[in-house]
């Protein structure tokens, strides 16, 4: 049960500082300069799901794969985590075209560098937290 708790709080701040990492980036105007029209706005509504499912995500790292190797089962769950945004999530939940290519030309490389963020700050999260 310890583990379960350790994993969903870290997957949450991995989440919270990705999804305040990637606001800043764009408030600061990253998004104009690559062409990404994707520009969010920083409250509850847009944070709260980024949380929870940085939170259940983590929890896939339970699954007993490489256990001694947690970056690298990390960075693992990351490139899956961004074909199923990218090839499922996008095409068929809020239909933006297949790899988000209705987003703009750099949404696969976005989601792709922000989910290994998330990656990387959960394993440290964890790392720390054992």
């Amino acid at each position: 049960m310890k583990s379960v708790l350790v994993l969903f709080g870290a997957g949450c701040v991995g989440a919270l500082l990705t999804s305040l990492i990637f606001w800043l980036l764009t408030y600061l105007g990253l998004g104009h300069y690559v062409k990404f029209p994707y520009f969010p706005v920083l409250s509850s509504g847009w944070l709260y799901p980024k949380l929870l499912w940085g939170g259940v995500y983590a929890l896939l790292l339970l699954i007993p794969v490489l256990e001694s190797k947690l970056w690298l089962k990390a960075i693992l769950l990351s490139i899956v985590i961004t074909l199923v945004h990218l090839f499922i999530a996008l095409p068929f939940s809020v239909y933006k075209g297949a790899a988000g290519l209705n987003i703009g030309l750099y949404a696969f490389l976005f989601a792709l560098l922000f989910n290994f963020l998330w990656a990387s700050i959960t394993a440290l999260t964890v790392k720390f937290a054992k």
